[in-house]
């Protein structure tokens, strides 16, 4: 497959994507209207909010296939890597202690509490990995790291 080829069928995907994303929305939407259960809203809530971010970056993704010039340099990394740094240390801080308190919790059949502190947990950990993935994009552009 040509690079074009290639470009034309993840804009493809992509925009079948938006579409499941848009269902989602809808979809969280009406369970959400349905209940007034705090817990079920909070999770559709957070399941909703995240499509909707996850439309966006289909979209942009969609932009930079279709020619919209996007670039990152080493310099755009460079100037902001100290910031990035301390957030790495304040992700792995939140994730002890979402760790932490998921031990408290242990044998205690809180299940909401835990349902809810998994949840964070597992959000930290994606932060973790997003900011981990940035720096193996900067070792990319920087042999020397």
């Amino acid at each position: 497959m040509s690079t074009k080829e290639v470009q034309e069928h993840l804009v493809d995907i992509l925009d079948r994507w938006k579409k499941v994303e848009n269902a989602s929305v809808a979809s969280t939407g009406a369970v959400i209207e349905k209940t007034d259960n705090p817990v079920i809203r909070m999770v559709m809530e957070l399941i909703q909010r995240d499509s909707q971010f996850h439309y966006f970056v289909q979209d942009f993704l969609v932009d930079i296939l279709e020619g919209k010039a996007v670039a990152l340099n080493p310099d755009d990394l460079l100037e902001i890597w100290d910031g990035v740094e301390k957030h790495i240390e304040i992700e792995r801080n939140t994730i002890e202690l979402a760790e932490e308190a998921l031990e408290t919790l242990k044998g205690r059949k809180m299940v909401i509490h835990e349902y809810l502190l998994n949840y964070l947990l597992i959000d930290e950990k994606k932060h973790n990995a997003i900011l981990d993935t940035l720096s193996t994009i900067k070792k990319g552009m920087y042999p020397y790291g």
